[in-house]
C-alpha cells in the first residue's frame, strides 16, 4: 500500500525503462495525478514497459490510469496481467490502463476486470500510432460513463484480434467500446475497414442500437483531458 502524487508504487520519467515480471501491485493510490500503482512518461526519449505476468489490483489514480499511466512511450508490451477492480477520479481515463502517443503496443492475453473510469473502463488509448495489437484479452465487468471496456481516441491503425468482452457497461454510450477518431470506419463488431480490425468474441448483442449502447462512433474530436 503505497502513495504519491503520481505513480503510487512507481513513477519512471525521461527515458527510464522498466521490465517486471511476476510482480503484484496492489492497493497503491496516485493523489493528485495519475498511475495508482505505475506512472512512466518517455518525454521524447526511448522509453519501453514490459509486463509480463503481474498483478495489478485495488489501485486507484484521482486522474489518468487507475493501475498503469503511460505517456509518450516507445514500447509498450503487456502479456498474461491481470487489472483487476482499479479506478480512477470521476471524469477521468482509462480504469486499468491509459496509453496516450505510445508508438508500439502489444497487448496479450490480458484480463482487464471490474475497471472503473469516466472514459475507458478497461483501457484508454489515445493517440497511438500504427504499430498497435491487442490479442487475446479478455475485458469482464468495466464499467465507465463512455466506453465500458476501451475507449480509442485518434488511435488508429490499431489490431484487435481474439478479444473477449463480457459484461461490460456504460452509463451514457458504448458499452463495449468508445471510439474517437474518424479514420476508423467498420460496418459492426466482426468486419473491419480502413484502418481498424476487430475479429473479436462479443457475449453482448453485436448491432449498436440507437443510442449506441454497445458502441460509439462520435464526432471526431476526443474528450477534453
Amino acid at each position: 500500500r503505497n502513495q504519491a502524487a503520481a505513480g503510487g508504487a512507481a513513477y519512471l520519467y525521461y527515458g527510464s525503462s522498466l521490465e517486471a515480471t511476476g510482480t503484484t501491485w496492489s492497493a497503491n493510490s496516485a493523489s493528485a495525478y495519475a498511475g495508482g500503482a505505475l506512472s512512466v512518461y518517455g518525454a521524447g526519449l526511448p522509453t519501453s514497459v514490459s509486463l509480463d505476468s503481474c498483478s495489478l489490483t485495488d489501485n486507484a489514480s484521482v486522474n489518468e490510469g487507475g493501475a498503469f499511466h503511460g505517456r509518450a512511450l516507445t514500447t509498450v508490451t503487456l502479456s498474461d496481467n491481470e487489472f483487476l477492480r482499479n479506478s480512477t477520479g470521476n471524469e477521468s481515463y482509462g480504469g486499468g490502463v491509459f496509453l496516450q502517443g505510445t508508438a508500439t503496443t502489444r497487448s496479450t492475453a490480458n484480463l482487464f476486470a471490474q475497471n472503473v473510469a469516466r472514459y475507458g473502463g478497461g483501457a484508454y488509448v489515445d493517440t497511438a500510432a500504427t504499430a498497435g495489437a491487442w490479442t487475446n484479452n479478455v475485458f469482464a465487468e468495466n464499467t465507465a460513463a463512455n466506453g465500458g471496456s476501451v475507449c480509442l481516441a485518434s488511435s488508429v491503425g490499431q489490431v484487435w484480434n481474439n478479444n473477449t468482452f463480457v459484461g461490460n457497461s456504460a452509463t451514457e454510450a458504448g458499452g463495449v467500446l468508445c471510439l474517437y477518431a474518424t479514420a476508423i470506419d467498420f460496418t459492426d463488431f466482426d468486419t473491419a475497414r480502413a484502418t481498424l480490425a476487430l475479429t473479436n468474441a462479443f457475449t453482448d448483442p453485436v448491432e449498436a442500437d440507437a443510442t449506441g449502447a454497445r458502441l460509439m462512433l462520435p464526432e471526431s474530436t476526443p474528450p477534453a483531458e
